[in-house]
Formats: structure tokens, sequence, C-alpha cells
């Protein structure tokens, strides 16, 4: 499916809000969004996460993804979208490889269904929830079941959702709330990782646009969930990422390594896409990626 253009919206009055991990010192990194419009992106100081600062309260958020994002035309072409998606499952395979046969799995923000139908092809029960109800529908239709307040699951995955969040500190613990013990956590994002690894040629400024607020690295997403008791299992740090609820909260925060490989991973993303034109140099930087 062809991208969809965002504009920066005028009519609502952004603010300035402190990063995750509470810190709020931050240095500006870009200025323009990928279609060469007015944004700012900063990088918090403390833990090295990217954020839209200023942005969308939570009550204007609400409104722009009720009146802007999910714009007239996005409750049609359903059928194309489910099958754009339903060729992205193999982000899912590690998280397949790890269910019991028959595990109940949350699809949060689900959509139209296609990215976890191949876990009903393979006999998991799949639940769906989401913002818009003509996309939720749509995914019942196709084999998802309804959520069912107060029900807990084997498995919750998000698949390029949470990026979207005001704050993701709210979502997650939503999402790790709804995990039984040792559920496992199954969350697809726009890592930083693949930044530094070259995966855009006009390196973070191709990556930013205004419906997504965050951009994570795995370690900052190892932060965030350690806060909610939850430990990585597998990552591909490109994407996806697997986290397993152990009930034991780590709750250090951010230290002198988290601002080492912040301005290490800094530095490798405003040089990522001069020097992955240069032989051999490409192949490290995608080494390198599980160290930024």
């Amino acid at each position: 499916m062809a991208e969809t253009h965002y504009d920066v919206p005028t009519h609502y009055d952004l603010v300035a809000s402190p990063c995750w991990c509470g810190c709020t010192a931050s240095r500006v990194i870009a200025e323009r969004d990928r279609y060469g419009q007015p944004l700012t992106t900063v990088m918090c100081r403390a833990c090295g996460t990217l954020r839209l600062d200023p942005y969308l309260t939570p009550e204007d958020a609400g409104r722009y993804y009720a009146d802007d994002y999910l714009r007239p035309g996005y409750n049609q072409g359903f059928a194309e979208r489910f099958a754009d998606r339903a060729n992205e499952q193999q982000h899912l395979r590690p998280l397949a490889d790890r269910l019991a046969p028959g595990s109940a799995v949350l699809d949060f923000g689900c959509g139209c269904g296609g990215v976890t139908h191949g876990l009903i092809e393979m006999g998991h029960r799949v639940y769906g929830t989401d913002l818009s109800e003509a996309a939720l529908d749509y995914a019942l239709g196709t084999g998802l079941l309804p959520h069912a307040p107060g029900q807990r699951y084997d498995a919750v995955v998000t698949y390029h959702s949470v990026e979207h969040h005001v704050d993701p500190n709210q979502t997650l613990g939503e999402m790790a709330a709804l995990l039984k013990d040792g559920g496992l956590l199954c969350i697809a994002v726009p890592l930083i990782n693949r930044i530094v690894a070259g995966a855009r040629p006009s390196g973070i400024v191709g990556e930013l646009y205004f419906p997504h607020r965050w951009y994570f690295s795995v370690d900052n997403l190892d932060g965030l969930l350690g806060r909610l008791g939850l430990e990585r299992v597998w990552s591909d740090f490109e994407t996806t990422s697997i986290y397993r609820k152990t009930g034991r909260a780590t709750a250090t925060p951010p230290g002198a390594g988290a601002r080492w490989r912040a301005a290490v991973r800094l530095r490798l993303i405003n040089a990522s896409p001069t020097l992955c034109r240069l032989p051999g140099v490409a192949r490290l930087l995608w080494r390198m990626r599980k160290l930024a």
C-alpha cells in the first residue's frame, strides 16, 4: 500500500512534556519531518529515547486520532490493508515458536487483523481490540475474537502501535496487566537500532512524522518494560522484541552507561547515511545495531 502523508496539525496547542523516564533535559536532533514540515524531535539526555516535543496533550491526542488520523477513507480498503499486514506475519514467528498449542493471544491495536491471522491458522485463539470500531468489526469477521474486560492472556501482540501513544508507561502498563504470569509481550516499533545500521538513506529524518511520538532503542524498551516487571527474551534489533512477564520490577534509573550509549547512538545516527556508502561499513554498522 502507498504511504499515507500526514500533515503536522496547526489547530492544536502543543505542549512540552518529560520523557517516559521522567527526565526533562533533552537535545534537539531534528527540526523537520520526513516531508520537510516543521517538527521538533529531541533525544532524552538521560536514557537516549527520541520523542517529538512539544506534542499533543492526552486529550488533544484523542481528538487528533478521531478527527485527523482516522480520516475519511481509513474505513475503506480493509481487504487490501488486511492482505498487506498479512504479508508481515513473519515478525511473529519468534513468538509463535514460544507459544503453547491453543494459546490465548490479544492483538492490542489490531486494526483489520492481518498481522495475527497466521496465529489463528496455527490454532491459537486470537482476540482483538482497536481504536477504530470499523477496523475491529472487519478483524472480527476474519476470525479474531472480541476482547472481554478482565480477561488475561498467554501473549499480547502490539504491532506498530506504542509509538503513537502519548504516555507509553500507561499503555504498556495496561498490556502488562492483561498478561498472565509468565506471559509474553511481542512489541513491534520502529527501533532506532535499525537507523544506526543505515536502514534509512536519509538518516533519522527519513523516519520522523507526526503520528509517531516515540522512537525507542532496545535498551530503552528494556528500561521501560523492566519497570513493569517484564524481561526481554528476544529481539531482532530492527522492529520486533519479545518480553516475558516475571513480576519482578526493575526501576533502576538511567545511569552513566545509558548516557554514554545515547551519545554514541546520536553520532551513529548522524553519520550512518554517509558511512553506509563506504565499502564494508554497512555490514559493520548492521552488526553494531545491537550495541546501539
